[in-house]
């Protein structure tokens, strides 16, 4: 203030800052601007009351409703990013400036910073989008901006966190472990239900409702992060500042997430949404090359429970390669004869059977059989785990003679040790009533689909996912027995059901319209079959699925 008293040419004398709003009171058609105010106590005794001109106050913090009106900033537009780097930039594509916009998050900052990095290094622009991709984190600090000198994104954000760091400790803490998960939609009870799995003092802001309150609104007001109800945000640049300096942050992050994660899924409708929320997060936390200092049972889990619920819901593509690390995991961590290692293993069946590649299920079914029948003997309710999924990528494969005396075997396995109405001997009748669909046994099939079905209603109630794949197989079963009016409620059931329980896209529900499709033909009303066999035609392409009945 006092230079700028020097510079309107009054004297500053003792007090510049009433130097100054004496002469501005007296002038018009001024303009005074405060930049990146930090602290709006500094602008009590600064801001002229009089004289003919204009403040105006840019900061990254809330509340300056009190100074006047506030205009919220947000990043750019994705039009107007581009248009700024053409402009720096003229020999840059649009497509490699959507990118580039793309990669820092349309923030002005760094799309001049990057602009001056690829002119001041002479990079060429695709290696300078590889690095962004490949290693963020160091470039968010590279690029001089010659109006800014010093000034990169990675210095304006340390300032703040400085100061947060000394006054509100657990605010940057939260921070740091928000750096390692995706940007969008990161759910605050992560934090609250779970605080025993988080750094001091974060540990106890998590546990104090007030505490915690103070530490999200800390980082609101500064604008690190933007909340949404109960969900919060965080720009992925600000992500790759903060974790360049703090790796242990992901540990307590892959902490919360193993806790918060439901570990049964498959056959768990209730635990779906919990899984919903937390995949991008799980994704992004295991996706990281410092992950792989993380505690491998940690690491397997939320590998295995991604992609399980990947398969739930129907992106078996997405699934295959989670489901490959896990494995791979716990085969290094336990051994190849481990019991985990079997779980591991026929889950990936599974998962081949799925995208259509049982001759690749096979030899993974029959080591994970081999494992348990070495551990727990040859009638271990495992074992008739691992003989159902043999079982059943054989029958793939067309080999539904070679699958019925193995699913025998199970289900003798599970009634002698679960006792005739578990929930186990139900998938067992179920998979062992498919194969003799196959082998042209229609007759024998049928009594074991209505017993696999009544013992589903009875487990888990009517409306289960569960129940929708048994409803469907009695339905098929009974058009193989040319019945098609006792097939034709099953098949509407089983459809209700999985559309309310996945939504109308899911390949089961694509299963399930051809099954009423094939219903419909067979009771001579092929216009009405028509539009289900249409809808199911346009879920299957694009989820390039098998029709094959529901399998489990």
């Amino acid at each position: 203030m006092a230079a700028f008293a020097t510079a309107l040419g009054v004297d500053a004398g003792d007090d510049p800052l009433a130097a100054v709003r004496a002469e501005l009171g007296r002038r018009s058609g001024w303009l005074l601007v405060f930049d990146n105010v930090e602290d709006f106590a500094v602008l009590r005794d600064a801001i002229p009351t009089r004289g003919d001109g204009w403040v105006l106050i840019t900061t990254r913090r809330t509340g300056a409703e009190a100074f006047g009106q506030v205009l919220s900033m947000d990043v750019l537009r994705r039009t107007e990013s581009v248009r700024l780097l053409e402009d720096r930039l003229p020999e840059l594509s649009a497509t490699v400036a959507d990118r580039l916009a793309d990669l820092v998050g349309d923030l002005p900052l760094a799309l001049v910073q990057a602009a001056s990095y690829i002119r001041q290094t002479g990079i060429p622009v695709t290696e300078y989008v590889r690095l962004l991709e490949s290693r963020l984190g160091d470039m968010v600090g590279r690029g001089y901006v010659v109006d800014r000198d010093g000034t990169t994104i990675a210095t304006l954000w340390q300032v703040t966190l400085e100061r947060l760091r000394a006054g509100t400790p657990a605010a940057v803490q939260l921070l740091e472990v928000c750096a390692w998960l995706d940007p969008d939609a990161i759910p605050l009870d992560l934090f609250t239900n779970h605080p025993n799995e988080l750094p001091s003092p974060l540990s106890e802001a998590a546990a104090d409702p007030v505490a915690f309150a103070d530490a999200v609104g800390i980082l609101v007001a500064f604008s690190l992060i933007r909340r949404d109800g109960t969900n919060i945000a965080v720009h992925r640049l600000l992500q790759a500042s903060v974790r360049a300096t703090t790796p242990a942050a992901l540990t307590e992050a892959v902490a919360l997430l193993d806790t918060a994660a439901p570990e049964k899924v498959y056959g768990r409708p209730r635990n779906w949404p919990s899984w919903r929320e937390l995949l991008p997060h799980v994704l992004t936390a295991t996706s990281y090359p410092e992950a792989t200092t993380i505690d491998p049972d940690r690491m397997d889990r939320m590998l295995a429970g991604a992609g399980a619920f990947l398969q739930t819901q129907g992106q078996y593509s997405d699934a295959e390669p989670l489901l490959r690390r896990a494995l791979s995991l716990t085969e290094a961590t336990h051994g190849p004869d481990h019991p985990r290692v079997a779980i591991r293993l026929n889950n990936l069946a599974k998962a081949m059977r799925d995208l259509k590649r049982p001759g690749e299920a096979v030899p993974l079914a029959h080591r994970a059989l081999a494992i348990n029948e070495a551990i727990h003997g040859p009638d271990h309710p495992s074992v008739a785990i691992r003989l159902n999924s043999v079982a059943m990528a054989l029958q793939d494969l067309g080999q539904s003679d070679e699958a019925e005396p193995l699913l025998r075997r199970a289900l003798a396995i599970n009634e002698s040790v679960n006792g005739p109405d578990h929930s186990s001997v139900a998938i067992r009748l179920h998979n062992l009533a498919r194969v003799l669909r196959d082998l042209e046994r229609p007759g024998e099939a049928e009594p074991l689909a209505r017993r696999a079905l009544a013992i589903s209603e009875a487990v888990h109630g009517p409306d289960h996912p569960t129940v929708a794949i048994r409803l469907h197989n009695l339905a098929q079963v009974l058009l193989d027995l040319e019945r098609p009016s006792d097939a034709e409620p099953f098949a509407r059931r089983a459809l209700s059901i999985d559309e309310a329980a996945y939504g109308p896209n899911h390949p089961d529900v694509a299963i399930r319209l051809n099954g009423i499709a094939r219903v419909l033909e067979a009771l001579g009303r092929p216009s009405e079959a028509e539009p289900f066999a249409r809808r199911a035609a346009d879920i299957q392409p694009r989820l390039n699925l098998s029709t094959a009945d529901g399998q489990e």
